[in-house]
């Protein structure tokens, strides 16, 4: 025995320490109650404190914080919204106008409007109101009358004494811009023999037009009409008087025989018609109308308030051949008249 066992008992003495099992561990021993080892890993910077054989179980280790990657962002200023709308209003703004420039300057210049499409001239719908007297403008009397019933034309040609010369139906063209008549051999114009062709064609205005006539041996002669009230002669005599009374003219039934109710009502309605005629001649420079004012569609029937009924047909008085009826001529273009009614009994009753 040693120095070092010197003086211990058996159970002092220290036990035997088996070499580690692992050099790069180191055992470090404590009590006999709780040996502790502390063991080396392959980290050398860390170490692993392990407990004894036998002893309680240590509370686990709680595991390190993971850390938390914090992003921050730089501070919003308010302003950055209200800059935002402010652009977009602008933008807005600069395309409306824009917009508005293209429309008012550029569109303007570079559109071409659409052609109107052209209403292509029927014979019915035309303007032209060829009906009435047509005066000569050169200094000289007479002229033409056309008279117009519906689509139907009568043109008659008078001289400068009033005298009438031709009478031939009319024609109007398509476009209604012309009226084309033919007179037959035994009329004249102008000195001109018949047969005569005429072609009347309407000038601007409507108040005026060009009247061409053209004799079988080609001689032809073009003059200016003009739309007139009536016809006068060359040496225009004083505007009738008109008659305050009619008088029964060349009646050819004794003066004893009685007049019907009938023939008094047929006259009765005569002698307001004269009354029309002659109050129309009056508001005309004295000339009196034509034929197709003095009915009860024409300019006449103004002053002959109400119309009167034929007592016959209990129908509108009406110019005509049938008793009850009547019977209107112009005479020398509008410088007199002759108004006849014709009577049950066969008298024919004439105004003035």
């Amino acid at each position: 025995m040693d120095e070092d066992t010197k003086g211990q008992t058996p159970e002092d003495e220290p036990t035997s320490v088996p070499p580690p099992a692992d050099e790069g561990a180191t055992e470090v021993l404590g009590g006999a109650e709780q040996p502790t080892t502390v063991m080396g890993g392959a980290d050398a910077g860390a170490t692993q404190v392990m407990p004894g054989a036998g002893a309680a179980t240590p509370p686990p280790v709680p595991p390190r914080p993971t850390p938390t990657l914090m992003m921050s962002r730089p501070p919003q200023h308010e302003s950055s919204g209200k800059s935002w709308w402010i652009v977009l209003v602008v933008v807005i703004l600069a395309a409306a106008a824009a917009a508005g420039l293209w429309y008012f300057v550029f569109r303007n210049k570079n559109a071409t409007p659409a052609p109107t499409p052209t209403p292509t001239p029927t014979a019915t719908a035309s303007a032209v109101k060829w009906g009435g007297a047509w005066g000569r403008t050169d200094g000289v009397a007479g002229g033409l009358v056309v008279e117009q019933s519906g689509t139907a034309y009568h043109v008659t040609v008078y001289d400068s004494g009033l005298q009438p010369t031709g009478t031939a139906p009319g024609s109007v063209s398509a476009d209604g811009k012309q009226l084309s008549f033919t007179l037959p051999a035994a009329s004249s114009f102008n000195t001109m023999p018949g047969p005569l062709t005429g072609v009347m064609t309407i000038q601007p205005g409507d108040q005026t037009a060009l009247l061409a006539m053209t004799a079988a041996n080609q001689t032809s002669v073009t003059m200016p009409l003009k739309r007139v009230l009536a016809l006068v002669p060359g040496t225009p005599t004083a505007s009738p008087t008109p008659s305050p009374s009619p008088t029964v003219t060349g009646s050819p039934s004794p003066s004893t025989s009685p007049i019907s109710d009938v023939d008094q009502k047929i006259i009765a309605g005569l002698t307001k018609i004269q009354t029309g005629v002659t109050t129309w001649a009056a508001n005309n420079g004295g000339l009196y109308p034509l034929p197709a004012d003095a009915g009860q569609t024409g300019g006449v029937a103004q002053y002959v308030v109400p119309w009167p009924v034929n007592p016959v047909t209990s129908q509108p008085m009406s110019q005509g051949g049938a008793v009850g009826y009547y019977t209107y001529q112009q005479i020398n273009g509008g410088q007199s008249y002759t108004l006849v009614g014709h009577l049950s009994n066969g008298v024919s009753y004439t105004l003035p």
